[in-house]
């Protein structure tokens, strides 16, 4: 039921519970700006409706910290925070109340992260249009459980302004490119929407805080993050202006897309139903690498590009871009946030860093295919001394291991799918009919799920002073048997009958002569251990 409401419409971020969290005894919590800063030593972690919505919680989070502090200027005062167990909160406190108003949801004047001109008419969306999760026009049912057919949102008729904040962060930090009509044609997406973005977890809020908090140069009308900056107009935005990024605080509060709000006042609650969209501003980097701090950069054929999530393979296969590459060539960058912790954690003599968390989502065009949140533990040795050469090269060498295996039980699967059509009586096509027979025998999923279960607890074996050689052949060992285990999977699909039998016949000495290949090389390696 709508009713009248004569008070004006406000929900301020500094105020008011909206950030969900989880405190350091297991409870769940709703926190406010103000609370979280003051509880960080007490609150575990954020966790909230979706891996997009926590880690854009945490980067507007880090965005406020860098206006506020004005720093940190280098690793000693990140140290001596850490070692206070306490943020400077005179200086957090200051600065929210500095820029009180301009965290106000339903502001008149600059409604936050909003565009307050821009008008309902002409410019009307349903609020899903900000949702990942419940936007029909960028997700799946397959993806996406609310989409099904009967089932319940975890919504009501709109979205409560707790709701809406959390929604607008995840909107203006991982929108897509695409088609908007809307100011523009065709809107680009956020500086980092396809990236996965990597956040080192501590033992508390405020550690993971200061790990993510890399050394930062302030300049008052520098790098303002979008609540700062004077509030943007429709008619300048509609020239489709291109704005250099200029640093992390501007960078973690893109202004990705023109939106406002609509409050209504319904069964005696502000709700969100229905918002203004249009596009917002284009992105342009200062610097060639587009680097973010969160984003791991590889070598491709044409230089450096961003990390992001794969439809066909999870982020451990790419592990070893989370250890600084301090080999001859490098193959990628490391996120400047993981170089910044380790070099924390060495200054403050800790290593209990929980884990590596991987945030992030996978788009076909203009279509979320799914998001995900991986964890990861990290390896103790990375934190003593000069150890991450060690690190580096060992887990190189037992990843490409796992891709060479992969390989050959891939090249032995589509041997069997070939001999198994050749007796239907004609030349089987290598595209149309072999590798769709590969493909749906078992053992990718056998091959990787179990690999996967088994590189957690090898990681973990990385312990100072390890030995690389017993490390890599106790991975070796675990490779060995999840091939053995993805070729029976594979065999036993297949049948027993006399033709099924004689295509294994055929194609089994492939995998065969890998597996022996293994076993030699763990042999000899246990050999020179031995003499040693």
């Amino acid at each position: 039921m709508i009713e009248e409401k004569k008070v004006k419409a406000s929900f301020n971020l500094v105020d008011e519970p909206w950030i969900p969290g989880v405190t350091v005894a297991r409870e769940r919590v709703l926190l406010s700006l103000s609370d979280i800063f003051e509880s960080s030593q007490n609150i575990l972690r954020i966790e909230a409706d979706s891996p997009l919505e926590t880690v854009a919680i945490y980067r507007f989070l880090l965005a406020i910290l860098y206006r506020a502090l004005k720093g940190p200027q280098d690793v000693k005062q990140n140290a001596h925070w850490w070692h206070q167990k306490s943020l400077p909160l005179e200086l957090i406190q200051t600065y929210l109340k500095t820029y009180y108003d301009r965290f106000d949801l339903f502001h008149a004047q600059h409604p936050f992260f909003q565009l307050a001109d821009l008008p309902l008419s002409d410019y009307a969306q349903n609020w899903r249009k900000i949702s990942v999760a419940e936007g029909p026009s960028n997700t799946t049912p397959v993806f996406n459980p609310a989409l099904r057919r009967g089932a319940p949102s975890q919504f009501m008729d709109g979205l409560t302004p707790a709701q809406a904040a959390r929604k607008l962060l995840e909107h203006q930090t991982f929108v897509l490119g695409g088609l908007i009509k809307k100011f523009i044609t065709s809107a680009p997406g956020g500086p980092s929407a396809t990236h996965a973005l990597v956040i080192l977890q501590g033992e508390n809020l405020l550690q993971t805080l200061l790990l993510q908090l890399v050394p930062y140069v302030y300049q008052e009308d520098w790098d303002q993050p979008v609540w700062e900056q004077e509030p943007y107009k429709v008619e300048w935005l509609k020239k489709d202006p291109s704005v250099h990024i200029n640093h992390y605080a501007q960078l973690y509060t893109w202004f990705s897309r023109s939106i406002r709000f609509e409050p209504e006042w319904v069964d005696g609650q502000w709700i969100v139903r229905q918002v203004a969209y249009a596009s917002g501003l284009r992105p342009q980097w200062i610097h060639d690498d587009k680097s973010d701090p969160m984003v791991a950069m590889v070598m491709g054929k044409k230089g450096y590009y961003p990390l992001g999530l794969k439809s066909d393979k999870a982020f451990w296969r790419d592990y070893q871009a989370l250890i600084p590459d301090v080999q001859d060539t490098a193959e990628h960058i490391t996120p400047q946030v993981v170089n910044h912790a380790l070099t924390l954690l060495k200054r403050t003599g800790e290593s209990r860093v929980l884990k590596y968390q991987i945030f992030g989502q996978y788009n076909d065009q203009a279509k979320v295919l799914f998001w995900r949140q991986e964890n990861y533990p990290i390896p103790a040795a990375l934190f003593e001394g000069t150890a991450g050469k060690s690190v580096s090269r060992t887990v190189t060498a037992a990843l490409e291991v796992s891709e060479e295996i992969f390989k050959t039980l891939a090249f032995a699967t589509q041997k069997l799918a070939f001999y198994l059509l050749c007796q239907s009586g004609r030349e089987p096509d290598l595209k149309k009919d072999v590798n769709p027979m590969r493909d749906s025998f078992p053992f990718y999923a056998v091959y990787w799920s179990q690999l996967a279960l088994s590189f957690d607890k090898w990681i973990q074996t990385l312990t100072p002073g390890f030995d690389e050689d017993l490390c890599l052949m106790d991975w070796d060992r675990q490779v060995l048997e999840a091939g053995e285990k993805a070729w029976t999977a594979t065999v036993k699909v297949v049948g027993q009958e006399a033709k099924a039998l004689r295509a294994v016949a055929l194609s089994e000495d492939i995998w065969g002569k890998q597996r022996q290949t293994l076993m030699k090389r763990s042999a000899m390696t246990m050999k020179e251990e031995v003499m040693k």
